[in-house]
């Protein structure tokens, strides 16, 4: 009887966790728990936006120009990350990269139907991904 009863919970929590959505409100306040938790760069600001069809999320980070690479894969593993559970149909990342000691600010953009396969899936690896799928620029 205990086993069916166990078996039971744990089949219930699985069929009304399967499919978890957040809505944007939830989503940015993950964010902001990521940075605020386990990240040496510091999140300046967020701002979801559309540009035609394309839905936007963008990041604003200040972190180190050492440290650029790292920061530059963690950002987008968050923002896939956190877009893959949202309800909105987010198309687009940005991240606006910002330096200590008054350096122009760094612009990385993805599709995230392509950082997909990377960061969410796992079928390509980092080198594909930044072949394929970043778009980096000086300001």
């Amino acid at each position: 009887m205990k086993l069916t009863w166990v078996f039971f919970i744990f089949s219930l929590n699985i069929v009304l966790c399967i499919d978890e959505s957040y809505d944007t409100e939830q989503i940015i306040i993950m964010l902001n728990q990521h940075f605020e938790d386990s990240s040496d760069d510091q999140l300046l600001g967020n701002h979801i936006f559309t540009n035609g069809s394309e839905i936007i999320f963008q990041i604003e980070v200040q972190t180190n120009a050492t440290n650029f690479n790292i920061s530059l894969t963690k950002a987008f593993s968050v923002i896939s990350t956190l877009t893959n559970a949202a309800k909105t149909n987010f198309t687009q990342a940005i991240v606006i990269f910002h330096f200590k000691g008054n350096k122009l600010p760094i612009i990385a953009k993805s599709s995230l139907n392509c950082s997909r396969k990377f960061f969410i899936d796992k079928t390509e690896n980092e080198l594909q991904w930044r072949k394929k799928c970043l778009s980096i620029q000086n300001f």
